[in-house]
């Protein structure tokens, strides 16, 4: 019935929601730290070589990413955005820095989720307003 169909959506507006506020605060958080120059960010764009000019640029596009998924008609921007700076976060790990990659896997998971989600075929549920 009806009802239950305006249950399923809510419920899936709502866990897309808080899927891109998390992400939101995640990549705040990252960014802040990156154009603050917190020593471990330094540090680690010093081991990556390509200077300290990039660590301002990923910081402000993590924080660009971050303010569009607060918008939900911008958030498929912001998301695809984040994705890339994940994916690239990723590739550094694998290739350059070492380290874990896991933490940056998780962060391109989350923000394709983000950006798929309105694509399925039953995107009846993204109707609405923030």
């Amino acid at each position: 019935p009806m009802t239950a169909l305006l249950k399923h959506a809510k419920l899936h507006r709502t866990v897309w929601r808080i899927a891109r506020v998390t992400a939101a605060l995640l990549f705040s958080v990252a960014g802040a730290f990156k154009l603050a120059g917190a020593e471990s960010m330094v540090g680690l764009f010093a081991m990556i070589g390509w200077g300290q000019w990039f660590r301002f640029v990923t910081g402000g596009l993590e924080l660009l990413g971050a303010a569009l998924l607060l918008r939900r008609r911008t958030a498929i921007a912001g998301a695809v955005l984040l994705a890339f700076v994940a994916a690239g976060a990723t590739m550094t790990h694998l290739t350059l820095i070492g380290g874990s990659p896991v933490p940056a896997i998780l962060l391109l998971a989350l923000t394709i989720g983000i950006a798929a989600a309105p694509l399925r075929s039953a995107n009846r549920w993204f109707v609405g307003k923030d």
